[in-house]
């Protein structure tokens, strides 16, 4: 990123600030950039050319929670929705509780018992 022009951000290590206003954050399997939206596709294709990427796309989450985008009358709000995130910890957390039920006890370790509620 560096070679392209971007400064790291020492306060959050995983973004980079461009001075012609864009911000990319990088994380372990996802490549996010925010600030003006006409220097967008120029920028990917210079990316694409450092670094093998899938094709950018429109991204309307992250780390699990929902941005919902409203623009009227020349006001632009953004509300977080972590509800599917909700809804799939919750899942995940009734499926250890039943297999651990099924189980009868804890062996060794929950952790143990969880690779095996997995491998079934």
């Amino acid at each position: 990123m560096v070679a392209m022009g971007g400064k790291l951000d020492n306060d959050h290590q995983s973004n980079y600030i461009f001075k012609n206003g864009l911000l990319l954050t990088l994380y372990v399997d996802a490549v996010l950039l925010s600030g003006p939206e006409h220097l967008h596709a120029p920028f990917w294709t210079e990316l694409q050319k450092q670094i093998a990427i899938e094709e950018p796309a429109p991204v309307d989450r992250c780390l699990g929670r929902k941005h919902v985008v409203k623009r009227e009358g020349g006001v632009t709000t953004i509300a977080f929705d972590m509800e599917d995130f909700i809804m799939q910890s919750c899942e995940a957390y009734a499926q250890m509780v039943a297999c651990v039920k099924r189980a009868g006890h804890l062996e060794q370790s929950s952790l143990e018992t969880l690779n095996t509620c997995k491998s079934h």
